[in-house]
């Protein structure tokens, strides 16, 4: 039996539907994801010109210069592995952060409160005063004085967990890791020695007692061992400083400069972040409408927050009269 005319009129315009549906549903993921790269580079140029407006300061904020950012106390510590070194900062400033050049790598996970960015910078510039002790492999180096570190083609991966406390942003937890391609060291008064001169010192300092210091303790009866159980030692020779023997510890530095950040990263990564922490909250604010859009919220929902934190603030106090 034919079908009627009207049944293929019902069966071509329910095809017709769901053809314009299906397109309607390509174009809006289209326009999402145009929608998204949009907000993703909108995101990025925030950053970017919120860490150039911060190279004064904020004096609202209370905020120094970032551009060069001072620092006291910086100390850069490894004590394991093939570098055992202790790097204090007395003083230094640090000059480049906020010359930005890119920002890439933008994600944010609205469950975590989380937001992550790489900022690239051309170079960063250390100066300042410094107080070095440590071995490097197979060289001893102690130095004071002048330093002048530069960091060429600088990656930084920004790390930002936000809370929010009666409607706004405040920084969490942050972490930035400094990532150099290149790196030059200059550390006036330095000097360096070998590790057998190194070993003869501590061996001659054991046996003279430690410090100085040891020698007004009051005097103990050293302990003597039996003699079956040991061999007469014969005496060694003295070893003297050869006077070739010296390295320039500045071009080891330059030579081996990978390795050497790589044992001190960890400790440079929890100096930058503790330094640049109070100037994440501008930034921030600064990308507030655009976290606001990747944790879905609007104006009424901070409100509600804040009726929240209120109500249990005051619960609390009934409860503890």
């Amino acid at each position: 039996m034919a079908p009627s005319r009207e049944r293929l009129t019902v069966v071509v315009a329910c095809l017709c539907i769901a053809v314009e549906c299906a397109y309607a549903k390509v174009q809006a993921e289209d326009s999402d994801s145009v929608e998204d790269s949009d907000s993703e580079e909108s995101m990025g140029n925030r950053i970017r010109d919120t860490f150039r407006s911060l190279a004064g300061g904020l004096d609202e904020e209370g905020l120094p210069p970032m551009d060069p950012v001072v620092m006291r106390d910086l100390a850069f510590c490894r004590g394991y592995g093939a570098v055992r070194a202790n790097i204090e900062f007395p003083f230094s400033t640090l000059a480049g952060v906020s010359d930005v050049d890119a920002v890439s790598n933008i994600r944010c996970t609205p469950g975590a409160s989380l937001l992550e960015f790489h900022t690239h910078h051309d170079r960063l510039v250390q100066d300042g005063q410094y107080n070095l002790t440590g071995s490097f492999a197979d060289v001893f180096a102690v130095g004071k004085g002048g330093a002048h570190i530069v960091l060429r083609d600088v990656t930084i991966a920004h790390r930002l967990q936000w809370r929010r406390a009666r409607g706004e942003l405040r920084v969490k937890e942050y972490r930035g890791s400094v990532a150099p391609r290149d790196m030059t060291v200059r550390y006036d008064n330095l000097r360096a020695e070998s590790r057998d001169v190194l070993l003869d010192e501590c061996r001659r300092q054991y046996h003279d007692g430690g410090s100085a210091g040891a020698r007004h303790r009051p005097h103990r009866r050293p302990h003597r061992a039996p003699r079956h159980r040991f061999k007469p030692r014969r005496k060694r020779k003295s070893r003297r400083r050869r006077g070739g023997s010296h390295v320039d510890v500045n071009k080891y530095f330059n030579a081996n400069w990978e390795a050497l950040y790589d044992s001190l990263s960890q400790s440079v990564d929890i100096s930058f972040s503790l330094v640049f922490r109070e100037y994440m909250e501008v930034v921030l604010r600064a990308v507030e409408p655009f976290l606001r859009h990747c944790e879905g919220r609007d104006l009424d929902d901070d409100l509600d927050d804040n009726r929240e934190d209120r109500d249990d603030e005051r619960g609390d106090e009934e409860f503890e009269y």
